[in-house]
């Protein structure tokens, strides 16, 4: 999935967050998704009854662990906590003046805090449920592109080099002067800027102009059209050659989902203990969905723009009295369309 709002990463200007935070506006966007999720499957499939099985991982952003926390408030709501996660007696009593489950130090109004929560841990029966983060690159970490040293190079080259957007290099030119004059650029700024220069100008358009925040130029469609091409060629250029980087990197990325899937339909194949696991939330960015999309040659990925919280969703299933494998088949969702 990909992260909501958020501000640009180099000019936040207008924005109630620093560069590359997440906004108000993309918090709500992802809860929502978390309440989307929770009807589709916890409510409708009856798929999901404990946040025990699920899994959460997220890259080394702020803005994807603020998004990540923001649909697990969505898919696991405060006030759905079960009995083994709120308090016990004991642990209630331990909570009296100089109880052993005190911080070491006095707290005002520890006493009315303690009676309003009750059993609840936190406030409103907050859940609390994990989210893992590699914060060194390991193999396996499968949404970092840091998992595989391979993928990592190909694009640590290709993503910064203008020779990879020569085949689009035509938008620096036509893009370069209404930009100049929307950002106070000199004639020499405009006549210099790289295709990356462009990329983070683009980038604080968009994030500008889906929050409404104000672009300082009227920007025409065609103009328009052409913003979006600009970051559109960084998400689908830089891993395109060699084209096994893309493979490698999305393959990676499902690799969870393939392994339950055998477990749960060759069942007589699986000799450790079968994990509870059953629902998998990578909670990363535009660069990791698009890897998707064009590596199945989606139907639906004819993208002109990968919005925010836009996700890609695999799912197993089977008929009702399914016993062999001919009777399952993987559907996959990109923002809720097969």
């Amino acid at each position: 999935m990909r992260h909501g709002a958020r501000a640009p990463s180099s000019d936040s200007t207008g924005f109630p967050v620093y560069g590359g935070q997440l906004t108000p506006q993309g918090m709500r966007q992802r809860y929502l998704l978390g309440q989307l999720n929770r009807q589709k499957y916890v409510d409708q499939y009856e798929f999901l009854s404990s946040k025990d099985e699920i899994y959460v991982q997220t890259t080394s952003y702020d803005r994807t662990f603020q998004s990540a926390f923001s649909e697990l408030m969505g898919l696991f709501p405060p006030g759905s906590l079960a009995e083994s996660e709120l308090l016990t007696q004991t642990q209630l009593n331990g909570l009296n003046t100089n109880g052993r489950g005190m911080p070491p130090m006095s707290i005002r109004n520890a006493n009315s805090i303690n009676v309003e929560l009750g059993r609840n841990p936190l406030p409103n029966g907050f859940v609390s449920v994990p989210v893992f983060n590699f914060q060194n690159a390991a193999i396996i970490d499968d949404i970092n592109m840091g998992g595989c040293s391979y993928v990592n190079k190909v694009d640590s080259y290709t993503f910064p080099a203008d020779s990879t957007y020569t085949s689009v290099d035509y938008l620096v030119s036509d893009l370069s002067g209404p930009i100049g004059t929307a950002f106070g650029l000199t004639q020499q700024e405009q006549q210099e800027m790289t295709f990356m220069d462009l990329y983070d100008y683009c980038d604080i358009i968009q994030c500008r102009e889906f929050q409404q925040v104000p672009l300082n130029y009227t920007y025409n469609a065609d103009q328009l059209s052409e913003i979006n091409q600009t970051v559109l060629a960084t998400l689908m250029l830089p891993l395109e050659n060699p084209i096994l980087s893309r493979n490698m990197y999305v393959s990676k990325q499902i690799r969870s989902f393939l392994d339950k899937a055998i477990q749960i339909i060759y069942p007589q194949t699986v000799t450790a203990e079968a994990s509870e696991i059953k629902y998998v939330l990578f909670s990363a960015h535009d660069w990791t969905v698009s890897q998707h999309l064009l590596f199945l040659d989606a139907a639906n990925g004819n993208f002109t723009n990968l919005p925010f919280a836009s996700q890609v969703n695999y799912e197993l299933h089977s008929t009702d009295s399914c016993t062999d494998a001919s009777c399952f088949w993987v559907e996959v969702y990109y923002n809720n369309v097969v």
